[in-house]
């Protein structure tokens, strides 16, 4: 009988990472300090090193009006992420940001078929767990956006790296 894989070990060995393939990973301030101390760097250092500023235009059908988020990314390096290694696993495992944590029953809904969103995923297509809604990582998300909207974007980041990718539909 063959061993039963753990979610780690399929992401890692079986699918070779393909979500970190697929989508620029945001952050949230507290997430890009931890991943600063993992890497023993300070984290204007890190920022500048390790990630992008990330602006992703959104559209709502229903209004058509469109905005534009303000994010900070990892980089992505040959289509991947930065802190992802040769070997597809993650240089950061244990620091990673919680976007990497929840995906991906990250952004679905109880009425989303989960294994058409994300056919790459072989997490989703072996395992039969529902979505969940992290309402504590929504509620940090939501803060962060309305830091932003108050604040300034430059004001609620210490630092800012120069390289800028901007995401239109």
């Amino acid at each position: 009988m063959q061993k039963k894989l753990d979610e780690k070990e399929i992401c890692q060995k079986e699918c070779k990472a393909a979500c970190c393939k697929h989508y620029y990973i945001t952050l949230l301030p507290f997430e890009a300090e931890k991943l600063a101390k993992s890497q023993k760097t300070s984290l204007k250092d890190f920022l500048e090193k390790y990630t992008i500023q990330y602006f992703k235009e959104i559209s709502f059908e229903s209004s058509g009006k469109k905005i534009l988020l303000q994010n900070i990314a990892l980089k992505r390096i040959d289509g991947k992420c930065i802190l992802l290694s040769d070997e597809n696993l993650c240089k950061v495992y244990l620091a990673r940001p919680r976007q990497c944590k929840l995906f991906p029953f990250l952004a679905l809904d109880d009425s989303s078929d989960i294994r058409k969103a994300y056919p790459f995923c072989l997490l989703v297509q072996q395992l039969s767990r529902k979505p969940t809604f992290d309402k504590k990582h929504y509620e940090k998300v939501k803060k962060y956006y309305l830091d932003v909207e108050e604040k300034g974007f430059e004001n609620v980041w210490p630092a800012l790296p120069k390289e800028k990718i901007v995401e239109k539909k």
